[in-house]
């Protein structure tokens, strides 16, 4: 079974360990001591997840959390520090962070905020998709097509295809698509279009300063001409229009 991956970027090896040893049945767990080695793996693998260590050998946690923004405006990223929680929050307020731990930590507290934030499926999305057949699809959909879904979710940023989603789910494509038009009331490539339309709509309005050139390439749409285009094809108005109106 495909598990979801986590990157803990943290130079304290009896902490890695320790988290490590706690969620190796639920998560991949990849670990770096040094911003070097942190920045190299998340290039390598898709990661859910970042624990990030503010006090790093080698390099500021807060230069290695800018270039990974760099990257990725997206992936989540959960601060570990031996400061002040505020002092680090003020600083890393435009990064896009989702909480922050402050040493030393209760492991068993930091597991169950670990799974909090790694979901299956985003429900907020679901229940405006599904609207009143939220509650009955839930229900029903099948374990395979959650986890089309979750890979939806978590490389929606990518170039992927409806192979990599099957094989993730291990599920034949064909039988997938089939599938999955029956139980979610989607086609899978309208699902993903879709999905990828609710990304760009949450980073036009979270990040009101970012450029539109910027959120194209985060989404994995680095011909900006094109994102443009594929963005009126679904909403009827351009990045620029919907942010306007939305922010008037």
């Amino acid at each position: 079974m495909n598990k979801h991956s986590i990157l803990i970027i943290d130079n304290d090896q009896r902490f890695s360990l320790s988290l490590s040893l706690r969620l190796e049945n639920e998560l991949t767990v990849i670990t770096a001591l040094n911003g070097k080695d942190g920045l190299s793996a998340f290039d390598a693998k898709s990661v859910a997840l970042i624990l990030l260590d503010l006090n790093l050998p080698d390099m500021s946690g807060l230069e290695v959390l800018k270039r990974i923004r760099e990257k990725c405006v997206d992936v989540k990223v959960l601060i570990i520090t031996s400061k002040s929680c505020h002092e680090w929050a003020v600083q890393c307020a435009d990064l896009n962070v989702q909480g922050y731990r402050e040493k030393p930590i209760d492991t068993e507290k930091l597991v169950e905020k670990i799974r909090k934030m790694i979901g299956i499926n985003d429900s907020n999305y679901l229940q405006i998709l599904w609207g009143k057949e939220y509650e009955a699809r839930t229900v029903s959909i099948s374990h395979t097509i959650r986890k089309a879904m979750n890979y939806i979710h978590q490389n929606y940023h990518k170039n992927f295809s409806r192979d990599d989603v099957a094989a993730f789910a291990s599920i034949s494509p064909d039988h997938l698509s089939r599938l999955f038009h029956k139980e979610s009331g989607w086609r899978l490539k309208d699902y993903i279009a879709k999905y990828q339309t609710h990304k760009i709509k949450e980073l036009l309005l979270k990040r009101p300063d970012m450029k539109i050139k910027n959120i194209a390439a985060s989404v994995g749409m680095p011909d900006a001409n094109y994102f443009c285009r594929f963005f009126k094809k679904h909403t009827g108005l351009t990045p620029t229009e919907f942010r306007k109106n939305s922010l008037t």
